[in-house]
């Protein structure tokens, strides 16, 4: 009997199993059913003028609280956009936005109608509000057709997940991909000197010894016009006592201008000729220029000559010291204004015919990486030679004239690309935009405000600012431009869901 029965209920139990699998699940309720599967997170990015707005949630459904996540950023400076904001859906009802943190809003939305709906963000308060508006969002009926519906607008996922709260903390930036105007590019190298209009060169007027009256005068020191910088005295010296030379030229003044005034007397009174009044006068004006001329070396009654600074700006060299005995035309050091300064450029015999078709170049200081356009500095082409020479290295130079920047000091060594008029149209992006590796170059273009996609490119020349991009990228593609490498490192890590880690 115990056989009969355990055969049985094991029989039942295969007829069970065998009418759960012929179930037809296509005609079963989804609703009230559940399965353990969840709708996918939908997305969307708004760009108006210098705002992103990025939205996320699940599936609309008919009549239920729909939870939805809002983040405003600043693409003027990629940081978190602080403001009021509502959501009126369809130009009627109007939800308050709560801020969880700053720059990022949550609320939840009830829809009384399915089909495509319309969203309208207003953002600000009072007369500065302005709206961003989602059309065709689609509300479903339930959740079966949610699952079975789609997003056409929504944005396209890509792989690298990488949160815009994160992007705010760190130096981030996203460009679009544009096509520019582009000619021959010549990478060279160059060095920065002084302007030879800027330069002034200060030289001892009489023999003596020096003074250094500026305390810690050194090359690289800030000195204004009219900075007492030096005295040259000769006393004490025999052959070039300058107190002596005044007193002596002081005396023969003093002795000409009485022979003058003698020989006037005498000329009126027709005891001599014209002439030889002419020659005393002209005696007495070259004593009075001697005078005057040593006078000038004479400050307050001091017997010294004084060395002034003619300009405002920096020493550039510091030619003589203390106590040094100079004579006569020798220098005693330079003065750079700190407004212009040359570049001279070596280029290579092969670009000779393109020399004379520069019309701009970028100088880049390889300390930092900066680079600096000869336009934005208001720059210009000087000069170039005409042939080459030994001493130049078999280099033809090139000069230019800028502004001076205090990234790019005079004795600095600069790489330098110059640029020919443009010919051509080819995309670009900015240099940081591109990150090597293994041996291969690469770009992340942005899907959405929080996911991005690795993208390898072929690069063309660049003028270090701008690269030129072959291929791998096409026309209004964004690309990060700032912060490439913190979402390289973010790609590197395994895969993970680009949603996770959400407050949804």
């Amino acid at each position: 009997m115990l056989l009969l029965v355990a055969s049985s209920l094991l029989i039942t139990g295969c007829h069970s199993h065998d009418d759960h699998e012929g179930h037809d699940h296509s005609e079963h309720d989804h609703e009230g059913h559940d399965h353990g599967a969840t709708l996918d997170v939908i997305t969307y990015t708004l760009w108006d003028g210098n705002t992103e707005l990025f939205l996320e949630f699940s599936p609309f459904l008919l009549k239920k609280s729909n939870p939805i996540r809002v983040v405003l950023t600043s693409l003027d400076n990629f940081q978190a956009l602080p403001t009021d904001l509502s959501i009126h859906i369809n130009n009627g009802t109007k939800i308050k936005a709560k801020s969880s943190q700053t720059g990022i809003y949550e609320a939840s939305l009830t829809f009384q109608k399915a089909g495509n709906q319309k969203l309208i963000f207003v953002l600000g308060t009072g007369t500065n509000k302005r709206s961003i508006v989602l059309k065709d969002l689609p509300v479903f009926e339930n959740q079966e057709a949610a699952f079975r519906g789609t997003h056409p607008t929504a944005d396209a996922i890509g792989s690298i997940n990488y949160q815009r709260k994160d992007a705010w903390n760190n130096l981030f930036k996203v460009e679009t991909v544009q096509q520019k105007p582009v000619g021959t590019i010549v990478h060279t190298s160059g060095i920065i000197e002084p302007s030879t209009t800027d330069l002034s060169t200060l030289v001892a007027k009489r023999d003596g010894v020096v003074n250094i009256r500026k305390k810690n005068l050194t090359s690289g020191a800030a000195v204004r016009a009219r900075d007492l910088l030096f005295t040259v005295t000769g006393k004490g010296i025999v052959e070039d006592d300058l107190e002596m030379n005044f007193i002596k030229a002081q005396s023969n003044l003093e002795r000409q201008k009485s022979n003058l005034e003698r020989k006037k007397k005498l000329l009126i009174d027709n005891i001599i000729g014209q002439k030889e009044y002419e020659q005393a006068l002209n005696e007495y004006e070259l004593a009075e220029a001697e005078f005057n001329n040593i006078r000038k070396l004479f400050n307050k009654g001091e017997k010294r000559h004084l060395v002034s600074s003619p300009t405002t700006g920096f020493v550039s060299q510091l030619l003589v010291q203390e106590g040094q005995f100079v004579k006569a035309g020798q220098p005693l050091a330079s003065i750079l204004k700190t407004s212009r300064v040359q570049i001279k450029v070596d280029v290579s015999p092969r670009y000779r015919a393109l020399l004379p078709t520069i019309v701009n170049a970028n100088f880049v200081n390889p300390y930092t990486d900066k680079a600096y356009s000869m336009l934005d500095l208001e720059g210009r082409v000087i000069s170039f030679g005409r042939m080459t020479s030994h001493a130049e290295g078999h280099y033809i130079p090139l000069y230019f004239e800028i502004n001076n920047h205090p990234d790019l000091s005079p004795g600095a060594m600069v790489e330098v690309f110059l640029m020919t008029q443009a010919n051509t149209q080819q995309l670009s992006v900015p240099l940081s935009a591109v990150l090597e590796e293994m041996g291969s170059y690469v770009t992340f273009v942005q899907k959405s405000a929080e996911t991005y996609e690795k993208q390898v490119v072929e690069i063309g020349a660049n003028d270090g600012k701008m690269v030129q991009i072959l291929s791998g990228l096409s026309l209004g593609d964004k690309v990060i431009t700032q912060g490439a490498l913190q979402v390289k490192l973010a790609s590197m890590s395994a895969a993970v869901d680009p949603h996770a880690g959400h407050n949804h």
